[in-house]
């Protein structure tokens, strides 16, 4: 009797085998999308015009090992910890973090509509920038956005958004490390006025 059940046992054995999981990851921003899994950073280009009609927008597949899957039952599932932001997006609560269920055979999808307004700065001033701050028609108070936007990178972030209660004007000051400063935005640039998925694009060119 001890034969039979020895070989049913080394029969499920050679059958298991390794079963993957997947991770897509959809922009349907009109902007970049940042995100990290595994240890390892991905972006994703904005979505066209056409795109965003669609709902649909760049994408991401990352596969996950789920575990063994057996002739009669299948592989685990598995919790990854996902980090994702996006020129206009964020998570519930302003998050960058989350947790994602991968499933095995199937395929768990993260959407990413746009959640915000934003600003980019594009730094190739011949200048570091030492200030950036913000401010709005609504609200005067100057908010300071970065202390540090090196010459030759780039700087983004998140706004609140204009709404049909609450039209927001943005300005934007900067100040670079010869203590010039420079404006940007304000009542009478129509540009200034974010919505949702909006970014204000200011792109200081020069040389020292």
């Amino acid at each position: 009797m001890k034969m039979p059940i020895l070989l049913v046992g080394f029969l499920l054995i050679l059958i298991a085998c390794s079963t993957e999981g997947d991770l897509k990851v959809i922009n349907r921003t009109a902007h970049n999308l940042y995100f990290s899994v595994k240890g390892n950073d991905y972006v994703l280009e904005g979505a066209t015009e056409e795109e965003i009609d669609e709902n649909i927008g760049p994408s991401k597949t990352v596969s996950f090992n789920t575990g063994k899957q057996f002739l009669f039952w299948g592989g685990d599932k598995k919790k990854v910890d996902l980090e994702i932001e996006g020129e206009t997006f964020l998570l519930p609560d302003n998050n960058t973090t989350t947790e994602v269920k991968i499933e095995s055979g199937s395929t768990t999808k993260v959407f990413t509509d746009p959640t915000h307004a934003g600003v980019k700065v594009i730094n190739e001033s011949g200048y570091d920038i030492v200030w950036l701050y913000c401010f709005t028609d609504f609200d005067p108070t100057l908010r300071v956005l970065s202390d540090n936007i090196p010459d030759g990178t780039q700087f983004y972030d998140q706004l609140a958004p204009s709404s049909s209660e609450t039209q927001l004007y943005y300005t934007f000051k900067i100040v670079l490390d010869n203590f010039e400063e420079y404006y940007y935005g304000g009542l009478m640039d129509e540009n200034a006025n974010l919505g949702i998925d909006d970014q204000y694009l200011i792109h200081m060119i020069g040389a020292r």
